[in-house]
């Protein structure tokens, strides 16, 4: 959750304000007028970077946090590092990765339709104060539809699906 809520407040935040941009400056408008359909073209490359992106992301935290919980408890609590890579793998299970990868695959989807969303709804005579109220509208609720997310996956695949 932590990888998402840093991507919903960085990239969620950016797409908005891009987009909210383009729609203000009638950009947006001229690609309907050359026949290029705006949502193909400026929404779905979107969609699909922070699908496939928060889950690599999420993977490289976790290998993250596993290298930095190694550093801390070699150095300061002065246990065997074998010990620690034991234990870590004999506590690390497949079906909690793959849980992980769900959520962020669907935190993902829902960054990028808040993002795309807000940056396609603007007013044109919004101006750049409209554009700073979109992207700020943006990154709250990113945050509050990951919790959402969390909550509702949380339960189908814990208590529906009986996953572990």
């Amino acid at each position: 959750m932590i990888t998402a809520f840093v991507l919903a407040g960085r990239i969620g935040a950016s797409i908005t304000a891009e987009l909210s941009t383009m729609k203000v400056t009638e950009q947006i408008d001229a690609l309907e007028v050359m026949g290029t359909n705006p949502v193909k073209y400026l929404v779905v490359p979107r969609f699909l970077a922070c699908t496939i992106m928060l889950p690599t992301l999420t993977i490289f935290s976790t290998f993250a946090g596993i290298g930095g919980g190694f550093t801390a408890v070699v150095t300061l609590f002065d246990v065997n590092g074998y010990f620690f890579l034991l234990e870590a793998q004999k506590n690390l299970f497949v079906g909690s990765v793959l849980i992980s990868l769900i959520k962020a695959t669907s935190f993902g989807m829902a960054i990028a339709a808040v993002g795309c969303y807000k940056g396609f709804s603007i007013p044109t005579a919004g101006g750049a104060e409209g554009v700073g109220t979109a992207t700020t509208g943006s990154a709250v609720i990113s945050l509050i539809t990951i919790l959402i997310l969390d909550f509702v996956l949380n339960h189908i695949l814990f208590n529906i699906l009986g996953l572990v």
